[in-house]
Formats: structure tokens, C-alpha cells, sequence
């Protein structure tokens, strides 16, 4: 079993302090390379499941994120059933769950860097219902259903997440490596007209893909954040929420 969880995000994007937070964490590595080397996508019209409000959880998690990024612990991420903060409360709550409610109570950055704690619990990985040594990504319906190795043997474990919480549809597809995957796709709407992520108000809309060629928009108020406000920013991401001033 395994003691701590770390974001999948793209290489590119991780900030260099979760990767020293995270150093004991089950290795995502393999699932984040599978997810970037996607070949096509099964889906539908963007709406066909879509609900018209995210979960309660899902928008704790997305506030949550807008303050991990303006203490320049996590950037922004596009939706993704494991690299938004918003499904993972949902699908390893015995760490996000915890987690998101502590970065929510903190009154500063450094009150945040004392949640790590967090991640240093199990994630349960191995108490969903096993995959039988074969990668069997699926949709059922919404319902996005992961395969996700955990323990010293990396045994195959059921992870299932309604994508209807994250206001998203399943999407099926196959990685480079020819086994299948499902994952929450976000309506593309908030991206029209955009070609790269881009600040709306205090809103952070982010437009890059995570997928090969799978655009799954996210939005975050970095306001979330005490008070803070999205910029354009020329480092790692397009945009981010700004920085608490130095005291």
C-alpha cells in the first residue's frame, strides 16, 4: 500500500517543491506517460452527460488548486480524473479530502506547506475492486473507470469517478502503448476563440491540452486564493494566479 499520492501533471509543468513534497509518492510516472501519449479519443457531443453545476467536492478541490498555485506548489491543471485536485478529493479521499480541507482553512502559503502531512497517508489504492492484472479502462455510462497500479507487486485496482461531478463526460480512447484509457473530458466552451490559456476577470481558464491533442478545459478564481488575481505569466504555464507580495 501506498503512503502518499502525487498529482499526475506534465513534466514540463510540475513545480520542482511537490516533487521534493512528493518524493516518496506511488509512481505516477507510468499513468502521466500513458496519458500523454494518447492516440485517439471515443466521444460524443461535449454535453451529452454534462450537468449544469460541478460537485461540492469538485469546487473545493478546484479552490484548493488556486491556492497551491499562487504558493508556487502546483500549477494549474486541465481537467483530468488524476490531475485536478477536484475528482482526486473524490476518488482517494483518505488523502485529498483531508488535504483540500486544510489548504482551505490556511491563512497563508505557509500555513499550506504544513498540510503536506497530508500525503504522507495511504491512499487506499488497493481497497477498490481489482483489474485483474489486464489495463481495462472504461467508460460505464459517465462513470470513468482507471486502472491504477499500486502496492510493491503494482497490482491493477479499479478506480471509478463519475464525470458528471466535474460538470465533464467520459471519453474512451487508446494510449501509444495500444491499451485503452478513460478519462473526464471537459466541455471545450470556455476555450472558443482562445488558441492558449487565457485570464477572464480574476478567472484562470486553462486551454492547454493534456492530452495529445485532447483539449479538457479548466477554470479556476484564483480570488479562491485570498484575494488574488489571474495573470499572463511567460514561465512553465500562460497563466497563473499571482503571488502573495513578500512581506
Amino acid at each position: 500500500m501506498t503512503k502518499a499520492l502525487a498529482l499526475v501533471t506534465r513534466g514540463e509543468l510540475a513545480w520542482p517543491e511537490m516533487g521534493k513534497r512528493m518524493a516518496g509518492a506511488l509512481g505516477w510516472g507510468s499513468v502521466a506517460v500513458c496519458l500523454l501519449g494518447l492516440l485517439s479519443v471515443g466521444c460524443g457531443d461535449d454535453d451529452e452527460h454534462v450537468v449544469s453545476e460541478p460537485s461540492a467536492d469538485f469546487k473545493r478541490g478546484t479552490k484548493a488548486a488556486a491556492r497551491y498555485d499562487v504558493c508556487s506548489i502546483e500549477p494549474l491543471s486541465p481537467l483530468s480524473m488524476f490531475g485536478h485536485f477536484g475528482p482526486l478529493v473524490t476518488t482517494t479521499p483518505n488523502i485529498y479530502s483531508g488535504a483540500v480541507d486544510c489548504v482551505l482553512a490556511a491563512a497563508n502559503c505557509d500555513e499550506v506547506d504544513k498540510c503536506d502531512l497530508w500525503f504522507h497517508r495511504d491512499d487506499e489504492i488497493d481497497q477498490h475492486p481489482s483489474c485483474g492484472g489486464v489495463q481495462t479502462d472504461h467508460c460505464e455510462g459517465n462513470v470513468a473507470k482507471q486502472c491504477e497500479p499500486d502496492g510493491a507487486d503494482q497490482a491493477l485496482y479499479e478506480v471509478s469517478y463519475d464525470c458528471s461531478l466535474a460538470n465533464a463526460t467520459c471519453v474512451e480512447g487508446v494510449r501509444s502503448n495500444g491499451t485503452p484509457y478513460a478519462d473526464c473530458k471537459a466541455s471545450e466552451a470556455p476555450c472558443a476563440g482562445h488558441t492558449t490559456s487565457y485570464c477572464d476577470g480574476t478567472r484562470a481558464v486553462v486551454c492547454d491540452d493534456y492530452w495529445d491533442g485532447v483539449l479538457s478545459p479548466a477554470v479556476y478564481d484564483c480570488a479562491d486564493a485570498w484575494g488574488s488575481t489571474c495573470i499572463v505569466v511567460q514561465k512553465h504555464v500562460p497563466v497563473a494566479c499571482e503571488e502573495p507580495a513578500a512581506p
